[in-house]
């Protein structure tokens, strides 16, 4: 259906909600505070970018294994942890002093990871990093759902209701910033400056973490200056549990329980992946285009701003190709990143290549949201996303040291060679029998 979206000329446009009650002086207030705290993580979460911090992790002496490990361990722990407080949230009050202490440690975390690489301490890094990650998953959670219903959407305005869109691009240029930094004042021309009397000679990487646990931590404090809403207590969502049922319904159906594989297969590779393609791209382009964390900065914010309309483009394909050939085609996509890496590495192709396999996983992303809406009980819904999560733990915990172990042994560019490999040879089959699987049981039906 097409619906017209002109303007008669004796009609008028409809007036956007934010206009039609206006806000009070002291809600106006509350929409500042929030916008600001929102655009301070946009710009902390630019300046402590993973694939930095995977850089500089290697310079302070870790492995590539122990970067793949590490980045494994950031999704195993972020899936744990929202477990946890899925099962725990209704006995937990989400108000903004325990959301300012757990934003203050954030910051603190950041800091340590600053001080692990300027010592280079391997040991230091991963602890602080798992810490990052427990809070940065325990923050997020309780922040979006306390900012649900603290600030009704109709109330936040044009650019706070768009802010997922327009905090990509803040993302982005921040990423930007802290490269050009870190690159200014490497370790062999630091930046000096005196501080409470005392002379310090900082590297850029170092400035940057520094200023990005200052971000976070000053938006916890402004957390503080967020008064709660008085007419309503926050009671967080239901908790969704794990049934037998759940369970019954997964092994049973055929054409789930593949898709889940399939879907588990490309988690991984993605993660793989991505925990090497900023160091690949630092250590072979250090001395070409726009040099070192600035090449990577670049590569990057192409695909956080292919993210943005990657989503868009993939819901009009669907609805015009189907859900089955938008899959085969998303893997097909995804796969050329790893293998541009590996065949034809240079900063053009491989730009070209992130554009692409990003397209190609929120292809994936959008195509594996319609099968499970259509494939399970609407009551069923949530249970299966809680185990379909768990579950995927079990292919991390053996894959995921594997590809690491890869990497450290026969190179990134091997290691890219085998993902884009099993991608095709092992995905794109498991679409083809579960199209056949769903055909069939469609039939039955």
């Amino acid at each position: 259906m097409v619906i017209d979206q002109t303007v008669k000329p004796d009609e008028k446009k409809p007036v956007p909600k934010d206009l039609e009650l206006p806000l009070s002086e002291g809600e106006e207030k509350r929409r500042i505070k929030f916008l600001t705290k929102e655009i301070l993580d946009r710009i902390g979460y630019g300046l402590s970018s993973q694939q930095f911090l995977n850089i500089l992790f290697v310079q302070s002496g870790a492995s590539l294994f122990l970067v793949g490990l590490i980045n494994g361990l950031k999704v195993i722990v972020s899936v744990i942890v929202s477990y946890i407080l899925n099962q725990v949230q209704l006995s937990v009050r989400i108000n903004r002093i325990l959301m300012s202490i757990v934003g203050l440690f954030f910051g603190v975390s950041i800091f340590t990871l600053t001080i692990a690489i300027h010592k280079k301490s391997t040991t230091l890094f991963i602890i602080s990093f798992v810490i990052a990650t427990i809070i940065a998953v325990l923050y997020g959670t309780l922040y979006q759902d306390w900012f649900r219903e603290n600030l009704e959407m109709r109330k936040r305005g044009f650019f706070l209701s768009r802010i997922s869109y327009y905090g990509l691009a803040i993302t982005g240029f921040s990423m930007l910033v802290g490269a050009a930094l870190a690159d200014r004042f490497s370790d062999s021309n630091r930046l000096a400056f005196e501080l409470f009397g005392q002379s310090l000679r900082l590297a850029g990487y170092a400035v940057v973490l520094i200023i990005a646990a200052v971000i976070f931590m000053v938006g916890a404090f402004l957390l503080l200056m967020i008064n709660e809403k008085s007419s309503k207590k926050t009671q967080g969502k239901p908790i969704v549990m794990i049934t037998a049922e759940t369970w019954k319904e997964f092994t049973s159906n055929k054409v789930l329980f593949v898709l889940f594989i399939s879907s588990a297969i490309i988690s991984i590779v993605q993660t793989l992946a991505t925990a090497y393609y900023g160091i690949f791209i630092y250590k072979h382009f250090s001395d070409t285009a726009f040099g070192g964390f600035m090449n990577v900065a670049v590569i990057f914010i192409i695909a956080l701003l292919t993210s943005i309309i990657g989503p868009i483009i993939t819901q009009f394909n669907v609805r015009a190709y189907g859900k089955f050939p938008m899959l085969v085609f998303g893997t097909m996509l995804i796969a050329i990143g790893p293998i541009t890496y590996w065949y034809n590495p240079n900063l053009l192709s491989i730009s070209a290549a992130m554009f692409l396999s990003t397209i190609g996983s929120a292809i994936c992303g959008v195509s594996f949201g319609l099968l499970t809406i259509e494939l399970i009980r609407e009551d069923l819904k949530e249970s299966y996303t809680q185990l379909s999560n768990v579950l995927t733990l079990i292919p991390y915990l053996i894959f995921i040291p594997i590809g690491a172990y890869i990497a450290q042994v026969h190179g990134m560019s091997i290691l890219f060679l085998i993902l884009s490999a099993t991608l095709v040879a092992t995905v794109v089959p498991l679409y083809m029998y579960i199209i056949w699987a769903y055909n069939a049981r469609k039939q039955k039906i």
